[in-house]
């Protein structure tokens, strides 16, 4: 299986998921312990870009992140549906 379909997969796998519990199991065994808390510094740091009038500089010190993972994120954020980006609430 190469990667896109990889990716399809899990994609399909989350998107049948029924419950919370069911959901929670399965990213308790796809991800370690630290990539749980990058995947949530990351959802703490769209929050901040999209709904805080802090800089970057200040989102990255307010999180003890680098200034490159900000800006990256920042990036990756303006390719993001609006649709989307309202899930970051």
């Amino acid at each position: 299986m190469n990667e896109k379909d990889s990716w399809q997969k899990i994609i399909k796998l989350l998107t049948e998921t029924t419950s919370e519990t069911e959901m929670e199991t399965i990213l308790e065994y796809l991800l370690t312990s630290e990539e749980k808390v990058q995947l949530a510094g990351r959802i703490s740091l769209t929050h901040l870009m999209l709904y805080s009038k802090l800089t970057q500089r200040e989102i990255a010190k307010e999180l003890g992140m680098s200034i490159s993972t900000v800006t990256r994120c920042s990036n990756a954020l303006k390719k993001l549906p609006e649709q989307a980006k309202e899930q970051f609430k």
